[in-house]
């Protein structure tokens, strides 16, 4: 079940990641040197997640409003230029993300809105 979970959630964030870099490669400077970092944490308890955050993905579909109204509070903390993309569910309008886009993308469950965001402003 584990390794299940880890294939889905791969599969998932390269999904999103081709959609994202598709719809705005030309407005954006391609980087060849990237680091990924990935957290093993609560996100609700931990600020690890937030410290030099460059592109966030957040697979929202089962979070509720509360949960994702938490993300959005941690993630003023994440500098301007931070690359966001959610799943099923949309960032709160707050004047510190732009909406860059939305597309409707095919999951393993069916289809799900896919919403690209850009942090404008901090807190």
């Amino acid at each position: 079940v584990g390794s299940l979970l880890i294939s889905m959630l791969v599969a998932v964030i390269f999904v999103a990641a081709v959609a994202f870099s598709q719809a705005y490669q030309k407005e954006r400077e391609y980087h060849k040197d990237i680091t990924v970092r990935i957290v093993n944490a609560d996100f609700l308890t931990s600020d690890a997640w937030v410290d030099n955050t460059t592109f966030l993905l957040v697979h929202a579909t089962c979070f509720s409003d509360s949960e994702m109204d938490a993300i959005q509070e941690k993630a003023r903390g994440i500098g301007v230029g931070c690359l966001c993309v959610t799943v099923t569910k949309k960032l709160r309008e707050d004047g510190m993300w732009f909406k860059l886009g939305e597309d409707t993308l095919e999951m393993a469950w069916g289809k799900a809105k896919v919403y690209m965001w850009e942090k404008i402003s901090v807190a």
